[in-house]
């Protein structure tokens, strides 16, 4: 008899540790990734994809120059960011070779938050990854609380 795994709990691995910023890859891979967003919200978010992690730094920095960028905008503590909070997100991006192909998914705006933000993703020879063509991801980073 066939076995039906479509109610087949997936693995999950919690991101509440990470210090620095990872991108997850959205694509059937099996595995769930989750994080605490929203600032003292604290909402639970898992999304299924492969995660990437950000981190191309000196080894005598001590934390990712993105995160701590991220770390330091002033977000709010409810779900959705605003079309100038997107703009900020992009310019930031822009500052880093690994992160110049990832942009702020502005369909997505209302689900997005601090340390979750929806993005697409146009990935060329220069990045680590590769193989996905243009597609969906979220960027997710330590939550503030």
């Amino acid at each position: 008899m066939h076995e039906d795994v479509t109610n087949v709990p997936k693995p999950r691995i919690l991101l509440y540790n990470l210090w620095q910023t990872g991108l997850i890859i959205l694509c059937q891979s099996g595995v769930v990734y989750q994080n605490q967003t929203c600032g003292y919200a604290c909402i639970q978010r898992t999304a299924e994809g492969v995660l990437v992690p950000l981190l191309d730094i000196p080894l005598a920095t001590k934390m990712c120059p993105l995160y701590v960028s991220f770390d330091n905008l002033d977000w709010d503590s409810k779900s959705g960011i605003s079309q100038t909070r997107a703009v900020e997100v992009d310019g930031l991006l822009s500052q880093w070779s690994y992160t110049s192909r990832i942009r702020v998914d502005r369909s997505y705006l209302d689900d997005s938050a601090e340390a979750w933000v929806y993005v697409t993703v146009t990935p060329d020879d220069t990045v680590e990854y590769s193989g996905f063509g243009e597609c969906k991801g979220i960027l997710t980073w330590p939550n503030s609380d």
